[in-house]
């Protein structure tokens, strides 16, 4: 009996010594990539996802590895699993996650430029009275981008009007519609005053193309949020088209409400 305690005591002791050694060996551990990561550049690269305590080797081989272009100031872009395995490939030792949400940071548009950019295009309309209501995500690529207005049409009711603005610099922003709403019925604008024969002429003019990305306008969660598609055919001034998310792979189908301008409630297309 005592023998076997004595032996079961330098047992334990044995494989105490052993695991305090195993304990004292640096481990090697392989980085997650962030969930969530945010960028100013043109385009994204495998360093823009990395946490930032890795190790300078890794770093540097991270930033050879380019994701493809940044979304627009303001927008997002995700990257799934198998998009980031096959861009890696064996180039850095990285654990992915299911899916990567890559945000561009911008600057933010303010009301009364839309205001004015309206003013300029509609002088015989007080705008300055207007609620104006936009995508909250809309943002440009530099800090007070001047705006202009190129369409005007009829909102939901006779007290709002639909604009769509642009940067005079057309790199600083993608185009959006802006939500004029007045507290009283307001003027008509002249594109809904066409002949019937006009009308006709300007459905039939197609404001989308496949191989020409769209801006596309939905709703998530109560927020407004915008992405890059690609149109799978030509579409005119109202039509329902399918739209390809180039990040996902996913179809949607969207409806046309301007020039490369859709409007969409995600519903996927079959």
């Amino acid at each position: 009996m005592r023998w076997f305690s004595w032996f079961t005591l330098i047992a334990c002791m044995l494989a105490g010594l052993l695991a305090a050694q195993t304990a004292s060996k640096p481990r090697s551990s392989i980085p997650t990539l962030l969930n969530d990561a945010v960028t100013n550049e043109e385009f994204v690269r495998l360093s823009d996802l990395l946490p930032p305590d890795v190790n300078t080797t890794l770093r540097l081989a991270a930033e050879e590895i380019s994701l493809g272009r940044s979304p627009e100031p303001g927008s997002f872009r995700i990257f799934t699993l198998e998009e980031l395995q096959t861009a890696v490939g064996s180039k850095a030792a990285v654990d992915i996650p299911q899916q990567v949400i890559v945000r561009r940071a911008g600057w933010p548009v303010s009301t009364d430029s839309i205001r004015s950019a309206a003013q300029a295009f509609r002088p015989s309309i007080d705008w300055a009275q207007a609620e104006v209501v936009f995508p909250s995500e809309v943002a440009t690529r530099t800090p007070g981008a001047r705006l202009r207005a190129n369409e005007l049409r009829t909102g939901r009711n006779p007290r709002t009007l639909m604009v769509c603005v642009e940067c005079r610099n057309r790199h600083d922003c993608a185009p959006f519609w802006a939500e004029m709403r007045f507290s009283r019925s307001v003027e008509k604008p002249m594109q809904s005053k066409l002949e019937p024969a006009h009308l006709e002429l300007q459905s039939a003019t197609a404001l989308v193309r496949p191989g020409r990305r769209a801006f596309l306008l939905f709703a998530e969660n109560g927020l407004q949020i915008s992405m890059r598609v690609l149109p799978l055919k030509r579409a005119a001034l109202g039509e329902t088209v399918k739209v390809l998310d180039p990040a996902t792979h996913r179809t949607f189908l969207a409806q046309v409400r301007g020039t490369d301008l859709l409007q969409s409630e995600l519903l996927e297309a079959k």
